[in-house]
């Protein structure tokens, strides 16, 4: 299983949110992901 550029970011994002979650409202961090997963799923990879 290779890491492309794509997956590092969306794991650091992920990170993020976690991590904003202890400090913020975790419906807001629900949000934000269900937000990243719809983009990465909306638009295909194009490379």
């Amino acid at each position: 299983m290779k890491l492309t550029k794509n997956d590092l970011g969306y794991l650091m994002i992920s990170a993020s949110v976690i991590m904003a979650s202890y400090f913020y409202n975790w419906k807001l961090a629900i949000i934000i992901v269900l937000a990243v997963y719809g983009s990465r799923f909306m638009k295909p990879n194009e490379q």
